[in-house]
Formats: C-alpha cells, structure tokens, sequence
C-alpha cells in the first residue's frame, strides 16, 4: 500500500490542499470569513506590523494551521519526502518551511544546534587533543580562554526565550518548543562552565 492508498492520510492531505489554496485567497478575506474557512478563531495580531498589515495577519493564521495539519501527516507516519506532490498552490520553499516546523524539536538537536553556533564542540576537541599530548599549560590557558570568550558569546547570542520562527508557529508548539530551548540552554551553559 502506498500514501496515496492509505485512507489513514487522505483527510490530511485533501486538508492540507483545501489550506494552500486558502493560503493565497486570506490576505484578501475579511477576518471572520478566514476563521469560518479555518473552524475557529485566529489569534489577535502578535505586533504592530501584523496588526496593521490584514495580509500577513491572516496568511500567518493558515500557515499555523499547514503546520498542523503537516504535524498530523508527520505523527501518522506520512513520508515528507511527498509533500512536494500535494503542496496544492504553495512553493515548494513554503512547503519544506511548513514541514520544517512541524517537526517535534529534541532538547539534544537544540543542544546541538546552540553548540554549533557557539563553535563549542572544535574548542572541546582542541582541549582533548592538548590534553593527550600532555601539554598541561596550553589546556590550562585555552580553558581559562574559551570558558571566558564562550560564556560572553552565550550571554550574547543565545537568546533566553526560543524566538527563531516563533511568530509563524501554533502557540501551543511555540510553547513546546521554548520549553525545551530552555532545557538546552542550561544543558550548553553547563558545559560552558565545565570547560
């Protein structure tokens, strides 16, 4: 049996076509005409710019409901590989963008991606590779180092509320998604101070 045979996608995926065609027209509609079309109400504009530009206001309320209805397909087991065959009237950018978002974050893949904006993991192999070598002094004075410099790249650029993408997510994955940022960021600030 392929996705298209299996029954256990078909309201999904006609959901999913219904949305993107929507996607396009609710920029044009009349608030209530966007929430009688979606099932229910849409959230209050979040900031000025949504507040005074309708278009994104309403395009962003079906784009939360794509990202649901892709979180349903996902937890059902639906290869994402396909979405590209029932993106309706969506680009395919727009689609991965929705997909991607649909996506149930980890603490470790956040960790991880906090890690790798600080350039963490090449400084842990450094102090591994100097420590091997036995050369006590040089561990000493890159620890002393990148303790300081990655304590201040911290405190600078990782943020303390998950705020990437947040404007374009549900509230209640916005929310799941901040519990766990907040997680990883002391899982990375205590292996910042243990350097």
């Amino acid at each position: 049996m392929t996705w298209r045979s299996n029954s256990k996608f078909t309201r999904d995926i006609e959901e999913l076509g219904r949305l993107a065609d929507l996607y396009w027209t609710a920029g044009q509609m009349a608030r209530d005409e966007v929430e009688d079309e979606l099932g229910h109400p849409i959230h209050e504009p979040r900031n000025h710019w949504e507040a005074g530009n309708t278009y994104a206001h309403h395009t962003n309320a079906v784009g939360m409901e794509i990202v649901r209805v892709c979180r349903r397909l996902g937890d059902s087991g639906f290869p994402f590989s396909y979405t590209h065959e029932i993106r309706g009237a969506l680009s395919r950018n727009d689609m991965q963008t929705y997909v991607q978002l649909s996506y149930r974050p980890s603490v470790a893949g956040l960790a991880a991606s906090i890690r790798q904006q600080l350039a963490l993991e090449p400084v842990k192999r450094k102090l591994h590779e100097l420590e091997r070598e036995g050369r006590d002094e040089q561990v000493s004075r890159l620890r002393r180092a990148a303790r300081t410099f990655h304590r201040l790249w911290f405190e600078a650029t990782i943020p303390e509320t998950y705020s990437y993408e947040s404007q374009r997510l549900p509230p209640e994955f916005a929310a799941e998604r901040s519990a766990l940022w907040a997680e990883a960021r002391r899982q990375v600030w205590a292996e910042i101070k243990s350097l």
